[in-house]
């Protein structure tokens, strides 16, 4: 009897010593094939590599401060994950979705810009709480200016890069001479309605697109998938007429609640 459970004793050591060797393999500790002892995880991103490159944009028309803001809201974040609030994310780590009915860029050149969306000077680096405007943290493309040279300068991808390009020639156009048609994105002229105005409804109705309004120059610039300019496009064009002027006397109660 003492033989025959010294046997299975051994049996049971041997099965539990298998079973260990088994699993320390599997995690990938001593043992484990093709992964030596103490093996450094793989490194979080491995394969994907971005070439950044720089260039210098010299202005002849535009601000090279205006320039460069406008471009901090237009550019996007983490490689065209982040979009425009409402626009209904991904968001970056850490960011959720901003309150619906916040324009991203409204009001930037113009008067009230506190209510009507960022102040002066501020882009939207700033109004996501990071020091100073400009690029946040986790953007992959960083942009400065040299007022010396009257010069925008971007440092980012080859794809940002595209995107800095197409609007500094639709910014930097002369005065009087039509905007230029550009790849990336859409530079959308008002004749009746205002900036701002427009692209709060544009922000109301969640669009997949990345806007700033010039109330000034009356332009919305906008960035985003083909179909999605498109879009905008066309909802634009229905809301560049004159106004209606409406008796508020004469229209029929129905009783729903007080029209915004």
């Amino acid at each position: 009897m003492k033989t025959r459970l010294g046997i299975i004793g051994l049996a049971l050591a041997a099965l539990g010593l298998a079973v260990s060797a088994t699993v320390i393999a599997q995690e990938g500790g001593v043992g484990a094939p093709g992964k030596p002892p103490g093996a450094a995880p793989a490194p979080m991103g491995e394969g994907k590599a971005l070439v950044y490159k720089t260039r210098v944009f010299r202005l002849q028309h535009c601000d090279p401060g205006e320039v460069r803001h406008i471009l901090e809201q237009l550019l996007p974040i983490d490689d065209g994950q982040f979009v425009a609030p409402g626009g209904g994310g991904p968001f970056p780590p850490g960011i959720g979705p901003m309150p619906p009915g916040l324009p991203l860029g409204a009001g930037a050149f113009g008067p009230g810009a506190p209510s009507g969306g960022f102040p002066p000077g501020v882009g939207i680096g700033g109004a996501l709480g990071f020091a100073g405007g400009g690029a946040p943290p986790m953007a992959e493309w960083r942009v400065t200016i040299d007022m010396r040279s009257h010069a925008v300068i971007v440092r980012a991808t080859e794809k940002d890069l595209q995107v800095a390009a197409d609007l500094v020639t639709v910014l930097d156009t002369a005065p009087g001479k039509p905007l230029p048609k550009v790849k990336t994105l859409r530079a959308i002229e008002l004749k009746h309605a205002d900036a701002t105005h427009v692209d709060q409804i544009l922000m109301d109705l969640n669009m997949p697109v990345r806007l700033v309004p010039l109330p000034e120059a009356k332009i919305i610039i906008c960035a985003g998938s083909e179909n999605a300019l498109n879009e905008v496009g066309d909802l634009v064009k229905e809301l560049d007429v004159p106004e209606r002027k409406v008796d508020p006397e004469k229209l029929k109660k129905l009783g729903g609640g007080q029209a915004n």
